[in-house]
């Protein structure tokens, strides 16, 4: 079952009800600034969940650590919101098939999650437009399928960052 609901005008909060939405398999709701409060924790229910866009609307406060349940996920944007916090260390694994995760423009606060270089499967990194601080994990060098990583403001050091030199995304490989 797949559920786009972007740009529909919905307005209210995402409630405990969503989570007995067993076989959904995608969920966009982006863009329905009308969207507030938390992100429900019974989103970590939604464990056929492959796909989760909630960009552009606005939720705040934290993600739940429920969202962690979450492994088939490979389209994960939470980009463009009001959430905050820290990122949950609890999200990310190495058995994950993430692709894309968009958690840019968001008010995150803190350091990024050692957690996330275990996800192998990464291509596409924002977490710029947030507030995190400290050191770039050293283990996110080991993203090698990474070809866009922003990190924003206020910049992170740290020999951690993938070295993106020689890396091209997928669809502009060069055909020999």
């Amino acid at each position: 079952m797949r559920r786009e609901l972007s740009s529909t005008g919905l307005k209210g909060e995402l409630t405990g009800d969503i989570g007995g939405l067993t076989e959904l398999r995608s969920l966009d709701l982006s863009f329905n600034p009308g969207l507030t409060g938390s992100l429900s924790p019974r989103l970590g229910d939604l464990k056929k969940l492959n796909v989760l866009v909630l960009a552009g609307c606005s939720f705040n406060v934290n993600i739940p650590d429920e969202l962690g349940n979450l492994a088939e996920l490979t389209y994960f944007h939470l980009n463009e919101n009001k959430l905050s916090g820290s990122i949950p260390p609890q999200l990310f694994s190495s058995e994950m098939i993430l692709i894309d995760l968009l958690l840019d423009g968001n008010m995150f606060s803190g350091f990024i999650p050692m957690t996330l270089g275990l996800v192998h499967t990464l291509e596409v990194l924002r977490l710029n437009g947030n507030l995190l601080t400290g050191i770039v994990p050293s283990n996110l060098k080991n993203l090698t399928n990474v070809y866009e990583l922003l990190f924003g403001n206020p910049v992170c050091s740290g020999s951690g960052a993938p070295n993106l030199t020689f890396c091209q995304p997928p669809h502009q490989a060069t055909k020999s």
